[in-house]
């Protein structure tokens, strides 16, 4: 335990690391921003889900709830990079980014497996909605983003040479 509380102490204080270049920090940033995106119509019912059983709308909604307060802490994060760039901060992005990256494949195989399909049975035929694989362009957008982000983030950068 106590070489936690040390390390945890130790991180917070070190600040021999660079900043991160700013490319770095954009690209973690529109992942923050597709994040909450993304999230949104999943959030307010803009597709057919709510049409649906329950435990579906549920689950959906819990989705677009989860992808929206990632994006949000990982804007907070970001900026965050500008300033100190220490290994418990990449390790915390990191995660977020791979939870965001993860979080993006279910959408994208729901959408191209029922492509085509009418989704909204139950309901009137002027408010049918179909499936199209279409949808599922932003979380490949998403997904990319993500695993780039996540690569930048934590490949190894060659240290400064002392020219003195």
């Amino acid at each position: 335990m106590n070489n936690i509380r040390s390390f945890l102490r130790n991180e917070f204080r070190k600040d021999n690391s660079r900043p991160m270049p700013k490319i770095y920090v954009l690209l973690i940033v529109l992942g923050g921003i597709g994040a909450i995106l993304v999230g949104i119509p999943y959030l307010n019912g803009a597709f057919w889900y709510k049409e649906t059983d329950p435990a579906v709308a549920g689950t959906v909604a819990y989705w677009g709830d989860l992808s929206y307060q990632i994006g949000i802490a990982l804007l907070m994060l970001a900026g965050t990079l500008f300033i100190r760039n220490t290994k418990l901060q990449r390790v915390i992005i990191s995660s977020m980014l791979a939870t965001i990256f993860l979080m993006q494949i279910p959408p994208i195989f729901s959408w191209w497996t029922f492509n085509g399909s009418v989704l909204t049975e139950n309901a009137e035929p002027a408010v049918e909605f179909k499936a199209n694989w279409g949808y599922s362009i932003p979380h490949i957008i998403l997904l990319l983003v993500a695993l780039l982000s996540l690569y930048l983030l934590n490949r190894g950068r060659p240290k400064r040479e002392d020219t003195s």
